[in-house]
């Protein structure tokens, strides 16, 4: 049930103290608040943009009274709203991943605000430098941490982790990957090395490729950017030249986003092959680097379900636009063209049917609750997928999971919903409930 803060001061919402009398808000609503009933997302006239008292209800009232904010990142759309997005610290301490987010309309005022934790139950301080505030990916608890980067191979490919560290107990806290495998424009070649990104093979208006591996990525990599464009006027992951790497290792039969550039294994002829040549693997990669730009998404536990999902969801929003919103059975599978290739008919995975695959799950409730594949990042990926498929085509649960019908609204405007809900609503920590709301509040500002 939603509630509605009509006069009733903020301070009685918050158990942050502030030094200043916090004053009565008008016409807000609580969309949704944690267990200890503090708001995570509100909605209604919070205020004028640039009025400091009217941040100041707003931030008392999300419990963050005990916070600095720090603008880290402003957008504005085709919608005339201004998104404000930043980053709170304690003590002069970031906070990671307790992001805060302001959203003013076209008149300059703050519609909403959403928040990804309260900072109102603060971790006992030990001396020394370089300590972060880290909110975890797994069960979004608040630890004072240390932060160190650890690097190798991990099942035959790279990885670079943040591992926080608890600052009191020593204890491994959370681990966000900074590399991502799922699966103007300059493509390299590495040549069967693991050296990134290896010699350049072809820049923005070059004569085509021999190679067809470099063809594939500067393509595709190209495509996937108009895309980008024509949906939702979006310059690509960042409004920066798209790089990728070809012939990565031996026979590596993965894709992957590095946090700067894609890279694309050769396949190992069983698994895959070329994974350059999938179209939807290339727009799958390259949503990678949008997320990390956007709502900056955790690759881990459910905020990286949501991250591997929303790449899921583009690739299929993408071919389908690349085939003039034709929605084939292709649009529903992604990696159909590499996958297995001595196997007729199948996909990685199946937006329209999760489970399909032998391994996704596709209703929250029955969700993979372990620590393997960074806490079920793939495999609970489905749970959206089918979210945005069902939402594009209408219909029921593949498998009788629920007994909800849901109305098609096309491809055209489910798209539009899911990117503004990521672009625009979603934190660094935001699971499932949160990405509801978000694409709930996506489909009321446009539609």
């Amino acid at each position: 049930m939603k509630r509605a803060l009509i006069g009733l001061p903020f301070a009685a919402c918050a158990t942050a103290a502030v030094d200043t009398p916090v004053q009565p808000l008008h016409d807000a609503e609580i969309v949704s608040a944690d267990a200890a009933g503090t708001p995570t997302f509100l909605r209604g006239t919070l205020g004028e943009h640039g009025d400091r008292d009217a941040v100041l209800r707003i931030t008392t009232a999300l419990g963050l009274g005990a916070a600095t904010l720090e603008l880290a990142a402003t957008r504005s759309d085709p919608l005339g709203t201004t998104h404000l997005r930043y980053q709170p610290s304690l003590d002069g301490i970031p906070v990671i991943g307790g992001d805060v987010q302001l959203h003013v309309n076209a008149a300059g005022i703050i519609y909403a605000a959403t928040r990804a934790l309260p900072l109102d139950r603060i971790p006992a301080r030990v001396s020394g430098a370089d300590l972060v505030y880290v909110v975890t990916s797994r069960d979004r608890s608040l630890h004072l941490a240390r932060v160190v980067e650890e690097t190798g191979m991990r099942d035959g490919l790279p990885f670079r982790d943040r591992v926080f560290i608890d600052a009191t107990s020593g204890a491994i806290v959370d681990r966000h990957p900074q590399i991502q495998p799922a699966l103007a424009r300059r493509v390299h070649d590495a040549q069967h090395m693991t050296v990134l990104p290896g010699a350049v093979a072809m820049n923005e208006g070059d004569a085509p490729s021999a190679d067809a591996s470099v063809a594939a990525a500067y393509a595709h990599s190209g495509s996937a950017h108009d895309c980008f464009r024509a949906l939702f006027d979006r310059d690509g992951i960042d409004g920066g030249t798209v790089v990728s790497s070809v012939h990565y290792g031996t026979n590596v039969a993965n894709a992957f986003w590095t946090g700067s550039q894609l890279v694309f294994g050769d396949g190992d002829g069983v698994d895959f092959s070329d994974l350059a040549q999938g179209y939807d693997v290339v727009v799958h990669e390259l949503t990678h680097g949008v997320t990390q730009h956007t709502a900056g998404l955790v690759y881990a536990n459910e905020s990286g379900a949501l991250n591997e999902a929303f790449s899921d969801i583009m690739a299929a929003r993408c071919e389908a636009w690349r085939g003039h919103d034709e929605l084939t059975p292709q649009v529903w599978q992604l990696g159909e063209d590499v996958f297995t290739p001595a196997i007729a008919g199948d996909a990685l995975r199946y937006l329209d049917d999760p489970a399909a695959d032998g391994g996704s799950y596709d209703f929250y409730p029955d969700r993979y609750r372990g620590t393997g594949d960074h806490g079920g990042v793939h495999i609970n990926s489905g749970i959206a997928n089918l979210a945005f498929r069902l939402l594009a085509t209408g219909g029921t649960h593949p498998r009788g999971k629920t007994t909800t019908v849901v109305p098609a609204l096309g491809i055209d405007a489910a798209g539009r919903i899911f990117y503004r809900a990521l672009a625009t609503y979603l934190t660094s920590t935001s699971g499932f409930e949160a990405a509801r709301i978000a694409t709930t509040q996506a489909a009321l500002d446009l539609y």
